[in-house]
């Protein structure tokens, strides 16, 4: 059978996506929202980059 363009899509996101902590690995368990919620926040004005370390920052702080 051949394969669909999101069939394709995916196989190379679960090669190539990026890790990070707000985001969960294909087959694992579904993100924190919170965590998902906070990084949106912190993501509308700033790179990835720069957001990663304040992100750990703020959950030792805040954690729920």
């Amino acid at each position: 059978m051949a394969a669909t363009v999101s069939d394709i899509l995916l196989e190379w996101y679960d090669a190539h996506a990026r890790d990070l902590p707000w985001r969960s690995r294909p087959g694992a368990a579904a993100p924190d929202p919170y965590h998902v919620w906070l990084s949106e926040v912190m993501l509308q004005q700033t790179t990835v980059a720069a957001v990663k370390p304040y992100f750990a920052a703020f959950l030792d702080r805040w954690p729920t």
